[in-house]
């Protein structure tokens, strides 16, 4: 029997757009367990160490951008006027972002989920 390798790179690996460093904007989360008063969530146990396992585990490989906690969790992170802040702070300035807190989808479509902060009031 003979095995002929037909390529030897994954026809996916064409589809990865190479960074300039690879170091660079890879992974960032935010994890709340304490949360605003004023949202009306309850608090919760072990999202930090969730969003931690995920980070340490990804850490090994490449740097992480950044992980906010709590009061740290605020609304400019997810908006896409100021997601990509300084293009290194925020879920669209990386390309893996790990949330860990509550939140829910609406009878339309619509993710919501409360911060840990309030955000210009």
């Amino acid at each position: 029997m003979t095995i002929e390798l037909l390529s030897p790179i994954s026809p996916l690996h064409a589809m990865d757009a190479p960074l300039a460093n690879p170091a660079d904007n890879m992974y960032g989360g935010c994890s709340i367990q304490v949360f605003d008063s004023a949202t009306g969530a309850g608090n919760l146990s072990n999202t930090h160490a969730d969003a931690n396992g995920f980070l340490n585990y990804v850490n090994q490989f490449d740097t992480i951008n950044f992980h906010y906690e709590d009061a740290g969790v605020e609304e400019w992170q997810y908006d896409p006027g100021y997601d990509d802040w300084q293009g290194k702070y925020g879920m669209d300035a990386v390309r893996a972002f790990y949330h860990s807190g509550h939140g829910g989808m609406d009878g339309k479509g619509v993710f919501s989920a409360p911060m840990g902060s309030k955000w210009n009031n």
